[in-house]
């Protein structure tokens, strides 16, 4: 993972100071070459947790700004959600309530995997 990445991801993950002191108490390991996946692996905690998988379809279907799609996105993901994003599910015409069904699915993949499997097996385009 690249430093920009990672710092995105820290940024999302731990976006409140409670946050970062559960992730440096319970996840860091230390070691500043593993500190991606020590993110990746609180990232997956606090999905088991619950953070952000009260948001669904409908929310997701009533944001009026871009801005308040990726925050929404962001959230229930715990990923970091570029304009790039919503651009790429406008360009598909991607459905939300598939994008939620397959997080449910599998809720450790990040949005830009979600987005990948959808546009690839269920819109059979390849990309």
């Amino acid at each position: 993972m690249s430093k920009s990445i990672v710092n995105n991801l820290y940024n999302v993950v731990c976006n409140t100071e409670q946050r970062k002191r559960e992730f440096l108490k319970m996840f860091f390991s230390g070691d500043p070459n593993r500190f991606g996946l020590d993110l990746l692996s609180y990232r997956n905690w606090q999905i088991k947790q619950g953070r952000g998988q009260n948001i669904n379809a409908d929310d997701l279907k009533q944001a009026r700004t871009d801005e308040e799609l990726r925050q929404l996105l962001s959230e229930l993901f715990i990923d970091c959600v570029t304009s790039g994003v919503t651009k790429t599910i406008r360009k598909y015409n991607i459905a939300f309530d598939d994008i939620v069904e397959e997080h449910r699915r599998d809720p450790q993949y990040s949005i830009g995997r979600i987005l990948h499997i959808l546009i690839e097996k269920k819109y059979k385009v390849a990309v």
